[in-house]
């Protein structure tokens, strides 16, 4: 036949075109081959007698074929008398049979029987593949545990299916987890930005924190002033990002400009560039990463040696601390 169109009008005066094994792929392919959708009482078993085991509402599908209980309503299930002295598992399944040459098909609840011994093992039960053609699939529902001549407890043996809402809003709750995860390990913060020029000298001078991060967060605490730090709260792997452009504004001088970031006011490196004669402009740039214990105070500081006694900062210098781990 190849292809058969399933969702499309047709004359009316056409045979019926859907059949069961239609609407059962689709089930099977958008829930599951088997399961107990999560509807009612979904199958609940009870047992209210040594040979009968009362299953309530819900719905089950077998091979992506659905069948039912409605709300009210139950079915009780028969269960053999046990043997005094020893053990019986039952299996209380669904169980679809196909009908032969596109026939009736058969669908219902059925009590598998155990062999009793002293000790108990669940019955052998058919899990044909419908899908592939195989006429018969059995889907264990209830485990009835037999001890001496009476039932001593009923167990769960299926899954219950996850509607399309459910099934949405965990993926959506597993994508806003996933989004923490990836904003906890790339938490970023910026310290900084002066925003107008100052003089370096021989000794440093810290940057402070002027339009940079202030306040507290998950994973950093900022101050501003020419005091300002950041506040590592988490302990990690950090990258740390630091630039500050100078300006040398005599002509003739000479010498070397350092930057340099500390972690409780001790050095974890910097950059330095010599300025020969005519050089106006620099940009200090440091890179690095490490590992910071939380509760740590990063700053950042310039320098120049003696020789340069007219370099000024322009204010830009930023530090940024970016959590890696």
């Amino acid at each position: 036949m190849g292809f058969k169109p399933l969702t499309i009008n047709t004359p009316p005066e056409s045979e019926a075109h859907i059949l069961a094994e239609d609407d059962a792929a689709l089930y099977a392919g958008m829930l599951a081959q088997d399961s107990v959708l999560n509807l009612g009482s979904k199958l609940k078993a009870t047992v209210t007698s040594n040979n009968k085991v009362r299953i309530s509402d819900g719905v089950v599908l077998v091979g992506g074929h659905a069948g039912r209980i409605i709300k009210g309503d139950y079915e009780d299930m028969t269960i053999n008398n046990g043997v005094s002295g020893q053990k019986r598992n039952d299996i209380i399944a669904a169980r679809f049979i196909a009908g032969a040459d596109g026939g009736a098909d058969s669908y219902k609840l059925v009590v598998i029987q155990g062999i009793p011994g002293y000790t108990a093992s669940d019955p052998a039960y058919v899990k044909g593949d419908l899908y592939n053609g195989d006429k018969q699939r059995d889907y264990p529902l209830w485990r009835v545990k037999i001890e001496n001549l009476s039932i001593v407890k009923v167990e769960q043996m299926f899954t219950v299916g996850k509607s399309t809402e459910e099934v949405m809003a965990e993926m959506l709750a597993a994508n806003a987890a996933l989004q923490k995860q990836i904003d906890a390990k790339c938490a970023t913060t910026t310290m900084g930005g002066y925003e107008r020029e100052w003089l370096l000298t021989d000794s440093w001078v810290e940057t402070g924190n002027y339009n940079g991060f202030e306040g507290e967060d998950e994973y950093y605490k900022g101050t501003r002033g020419s005091d300002g730090y950041i506040e590592i709260k988490k302990s990690g792997v950090y990258l740390i990002v630091f630039q500050a452009s100078v300006r040398k504004k005599t002509y003739m001088t000479t010498g070397n400009i350092w930057s340099d970031v500390t972690v409780n006011e001790t050095s974890i490196g910097g950059d330095t560039h010599y300025m020969p004669e005519g050089t106006y402009y620099d940009t200090l740039s440091f890179v690095t990463y490490q590992y910071i214990a939380a509760g740590s105070k990063v700053k950042a500081r310039l320098s120049v040696n003696t020789e340069l006694t007219d370099v000024w900062s322009q204010g830009g210098e930023y530090l940024n601390i970016i959590k890696l781990s």
